[in-house]
């Protein structure tokens, strides 16, 4: 009963935390200028380094990932994260509701990862 408990916890958990990311990236394109959206539904993006080399992470313009940044630059999908980090593997910050991840602590589980595949 207590593990079931402990995993509709992590469950909700997540489930806010995707609530609170959708919230900030409403709030953002509700910010935007209706100039700048013209502009950015005429312009495509360039593409970045991630697309042109797989193994470049996104430029950090941030302290903190969210998990979907956190995810992406790791090409699994936000289950797989939240799974990683509900075991211990990949640590996160908490700050109240909301989760965020370092990405000095994704590159420190890559390189365990990598040493665990050579050693």
């Amino acid at each position: 009963m207590t593990d079931t408990k402990a995993k509709l916890d992590q469950l909700l958990d997540l489930v806010r935390s995707l609530a609170f990311d959708l919230i900030d990236q409403l709030q953002r394109h509700a910010a935007e200028s209706p100039a700048q959206k013209r502009s950015s539904q005429q312009d495509p993006e360039p593409p970045s380094d991630a697309s042109v080399n797989p193994q470049a992470q996104p430029a950090p313009t941030e302290l903190l990932w969210s998990p979907r940044q956190a995810a992406k630059s790791l090409s699994i999908c936000e289950r797989t994260l939240w799974s990683l980090t509900s075991e211990g593997q990949i640590r996160c910050i908490r700050i109240g509701r909301i989760v965020r991840y370092d990405p000095a602590d994704l590159r420190a589980w890559i390189d365990r990862k990598k040493a665990e595949a050579s050693g």
